[in-house]
């Protein structure tokens, strides 16, 4: 990855909102960041940009683009556990938010 990429992932994903990239000037932050210089804004919010890699995909249940360390697995669930690693989970993400945005949807209307 480019070091403008690596930068651009490490602003992202601060967990401070004050200092995180999109965050003080949505997303004009982004598009001002050397990553997305050279990306049309106007083509790219129209969805008229191609996407630069688009994986095969053979059917809704296609798993061979993970690995098959993950893939081979047992899937387990154990309620026991849940208590335990949402907790864990809390202490460790405790200074991240987010905001669900939603359009053509009344998702965030009151």
């Amino acid at each position: 990855m480019s070091p403008e990429g690596k930068d651009f992932l490490t602003k992202i994903l601060n967990k401070n909102p004050k200092e995180r990239l999109g965050c003080r000037k949505d997303f004009e932050d982004l598009f001002d960041h050397p990553w997305l210089k050279s990306v049309d804004r106007e083509k790219m919010t129209k969805k008229e940009l191609p996407t630069p890699f688009k994986p095969k995909v053979e059917g809704d249940d296609w798993i061979d683009g993970f690995d098959k360390e993950f893939t081979s697995e047992k899937a387990f669930y154990d309620e026991r556990e849940d208590t335990k690693e949402s907790e864990q989970y809390k202490k460790i993400f405790n200074q991240f938010w987010y905001f669900i945005v939603a359009s053509n949807t009344n998702i965030l209307s009151s």
